[in-house]
């Protein structure tokens, strides 16, 4: 079930959907009694957000240090953050799956200054070469391996050493 996708352009990322204002706050609203329905007052539904961008691609390796140095370290100190992995189709189109304990976790990143901060440095930076697209997903089952992702992820990581 999608809960939402905000689209962006590419040089000042911000939204430009009509309306939006009022769909966040139905989709609040929904979400709150959804939360305590649902849940019993505990949190609600595990969400999923991607993030998704064409990149320049002539700055790929700068990009690649941008998300280790600065986005991972400033999503790791998000409350509500299960898990961030850094996504490539091609060289030239990026996305990073975010995993959040609930919706109200979603809701804070956007308010959170750390967070505001990375985003603008990476709106100026010129690292991105076209629109940016967020969508919010609420998980309604499946089955994650935790210690087998972890040993593939390490894989990867020391592969691109």
């Amino acid at each position: 079930m999608i809960v939402g996708r905000e689209h962006f352009d590419g040089k000042k990322s911000r939204a430009v959907a009509r309306g939006r204002d009022e769909r966040a706050e139905r989709r609040s609203t929904t979400r709150q009694r959804r939360t305590t329905d649902d849940a019993g007052g505990k949190g609600g539904a595990v969400i999923l957000r991607v993030w998704r961008a064409k990149l320049n691609p002539r700055r790929l390796e700068e990009y690649q240090r941008f998300e280790r140095e600065r986005c991972l370290p400033m999503l790791r100190k998000q409350p509500g953050l299960l898990g961030v992995l850094f996504l490539r189709q091609a060289e030239d189109h990026a996305a990073s799956l975010t995993i959040w304990e609930d919706a109200g976790a979603v809701d804070a990143l956007a308010s959170s200054p750390s967070y505001r901060e990375t985003t603008h440095e990476l709106a100026e930076s010129a690292l991105l070469g076209g629109d940016e697209s967020v969508e919010i997903l609420e998980v309604e089952g499946g089955d994650l391996r935790p210690e087998a992702l972890a040993r593939a992820l390490d894989r990867t990581r020391r592969a691109g050493s």
